[in-house]
């Protein structure tokens, strides 16, 4: 079994959180997107997110783009057992979604008060603050959910007909009700006696989700009233027919039971009003590779622009002022899409450093870059205290922007290895080559991997294999 905890600030993953978030996960693409929604949640001071491994087939790099994006006031713990529980891959629990995962972080989880979120769903920033103040006093809480067509992922419309408590909706006369297991809060302590539901079928609708609400449907709960989760439909659901017949008689629109084409028009009728596409994350992050492919796309790519005459001549920017003054950009062409570039921390440290240090000259005498170095960095230097929570600042200053647009904004991890076309081309609704994603300005692999950091004195985080 492999299990790690991890907080970029340091804290002791042993202080007990306000609230803590279970995902059991197949590694499904959304994982990350699931995550950020934890990651950005307002009005709590700390937040354990548990992510339990199922049986996989995709590359656990995914755990290292989640970890580089943590923020200091939550703590991600990891939990890969190396083997699934669940029956159907050859384990003795018979919960199809997770075996015993979910039973087992809500143990592990080092909080009273334990939410869920499946990999494929999200959560609205003040999703966990809204329960724990519905929860007081009570043994568990729920909120209510978006449906979330799966193809262009905006929102549908509110479920006022399956997830909508106990004693309501379709299922109220049959079962009691129901709740999504991603709207659920509960307080472990006093639900210990049911967690083990989790890990089985209900006997008549052969389901652990209804099988766990259930066991909670005649306790003391709350509800918020506030649609915070986003359910994304799935196609393969066998109840997908009845719901897509169902938002197809609420809105006249049914969504489609094929994911629909790429853009195929020329790239440059798709960014020809006010809109743009600007990288922000901070350099070293793989900024001048998706400037590269950007071009690649057929975008005309300003790179660090120095004026706003440079902007407005180009359909996306990227450079070190882009990331600095991103809130003013979104502000001067509204409907423009963001890119946040990000990169493992401790090799993002080890590349500025190096960097820094066979570019020294160059880059002290340009008085623009200083300038936007101090402002991002602390200084015009690279000191070693102030450049290890740069990422971390950055991050948080663009998770706050963007909370309540998901939609605006791409997480794209360029220097992990893993395919960046296909998040890039869906993200734009763009086709993509079948060549190699470009990777440009790479120092040597000599340099990469050597002790350098140590000359300018950036100390590594303790332990940072990420």
């Amino acid at each position: 079994m492999q299990s790690i905890s991890y907080n970029p600030a340091g804290a002791d993953p042993q202080h007990q959180f306000d609230v803590a978030v279970v995902i059991p996960t197949v590694l499904r693409p959304k994982l990350i997107r699931a995550a950020q929604s934890v990651f950005a949640q307002e009005g709590v001071s700390s937040v354990q997110l548990l992510i339990g491994a199922d049986k996989y087939d995709a590359e656990t790099t995914v755990f290292d783009a989640i970890r580089s994006l943590c923020p200091p006031h939550c703590t991600l713990t990891i939990i890969d057992l190396g083997y699934s529980t669940a029956a159907r891959h050859g384990g003795v629990h018979t919960a199809f979604d997770g075996g015993a995962l979910r039973t087992l972080l809500t143990f592990a989880a080092n909080s009273r008060f334990v939410a869920y979120l499946d990999d494929d769903n999200r959560f609205a920033p003040n999703h966990l603050a809204s329960l724990l103040e519905s929860i007081d006093g009570k043994e568990w809480a729920y909120s209510l959910r978006w449906y979330v067509n799966p193809y262009t992922e905006q929102p549908i419309c509110i479920d006022e007909w399956e997830s909508v408590g106990p004693g309501k909706g379709i299922f109220a006369d049959q079962r009691g009700g129901f709740v999504d297991p991603s709207c659920l809060m509960i307080d472990k302590l006093a639900c210990l006696s049911i967690l083990h539901r989790w890990s089985s079928l209900h006997p008549d609708f052969y389901d652990p989700d209804r099988n766990f609400f259930e066991g909670l449907v005649d306790r003391p709960h709350g509800a918020t009233e506030l649609a915070t989760t986003y359910y994304s439909l799935s196609p393969t659901d066998p109840r997908a027919e009845r719901q897509f017949q169902h938002l197809h008689d609420l809105t006249g629109e049914m969504p489609s039971n094929t994911a629909p084409p790429l853009i195929s028009r020329p790239v440059q009728s798709r960014f020809t009003g006010p809109e743009k596409v600007f990288c922000i994350g901070l350099p070293r992050t793989g900024v001048g590779s998706l400037g590269e492919a950007l071009r690649t796309l057929g975008l005309a790519v300003a790179n660090s622009p120095d004026d706003e005459a440079s902007i407005e001549a180009h359909q996306a920017a990227v450079g070190g002022n882009i990331a600095d003054t991103f809130e003013q950009l979104d502000q001067r062409y509204p409907g423009s899409l963001f890119i946040m570039t990000v990169r493992k921390h401790g090799d993002w440290l080890n590349s500025c450093s190096l960097f820094r240090q066979t570019n020294e000259k160059d880059l002290s005498a340009a008085a623009r870059v200083t300038g936007f170095q101090k402002r991002l960095y602390g200084g015009a230097r690279f000191e070693g205290k102030v450049v290890s929570r740069t990422y971390t600042q950055h991050l948080e200053r663009v998770y706050t922007y963007f909370a309540n647009r998901p939609l605006d904004l791409l997480f794209l991890d360029i220097c992990g290895g893993g395919d960046s076309w296909a998040p890039l081309g869906a993200f734009l609704g763009l086709s993509v080559p079948e060549q190699p994603f470009p990777h440009s300005n790479r120092l040597s692999p000599r340099m990469e991997t050597s002790p350098f950091t140590q000359l300018i004195n950036i100390p590594m985080p303790s332990g940072d294999d990420n």
